[in-house]
């Protein structure tokens, strides 16, 4: 009985490891982006995004320059991969989805993005922690 529980309990673990529930790293807070977004002209950006914690989930803001429009966002963090949805906080039909990979204990966030109605043109962005605190000034 007690080896029966004792596995139990090694499956458990390494399910919710896998789930990310037992994720401790810290991805909230500032980061300073730059990226490269092949549907616009210039293609080159930089922005300020903050991320929270809600319960699992991630939600996300950015404060962007150029020509890039502001999205919100949300995601799902499993093992060292954020995986996100986004939508232009003033086109309800501009949306996509983005996977980050989290290095440096949460402290780089760098992945691909695809707008819904541009999949054969994919982004890259890359995210530098500068703050634990969360600030868009």
């Amino acid at each position: 009985m007690q080896r029966k529980q004792f596995i139990f309990t090694g499956l458990m673990v390494s399910l919710l490891s896998i789930t990310g529930v037992t994720n401790a790293m810290n991805i909230v807070g500032t980061y300073q982006c730059t990226g490269n977004d092949p549907t616009v002209t210039p293609s080159a950006f930089t922005q300020k995004m903050i991320i929270t914690k809600q319960g699992n989930a991630y939600p996300m803001i950015e404060a962007n320059s150029g020509s890039i429009t502001a999205y919100k966002q949300f995601g799902v963090l499993t093992g060292n991969t954020l995986s996100i949805a986004y939508q232009s906080t003033t086109d309800a039909k501009d949306f996509g989805v983005q996977v980050y990979v989290v290095s440096h204990n949460g402290k780089q966030l760098k992945g691909p993005f695809v707008y819904y109605n541009n999949f054969d043109k994919e982004g890259m962005e890359t995210c530098d922690k500068i703050s634990d605190s969360i600030s868009l000034k």
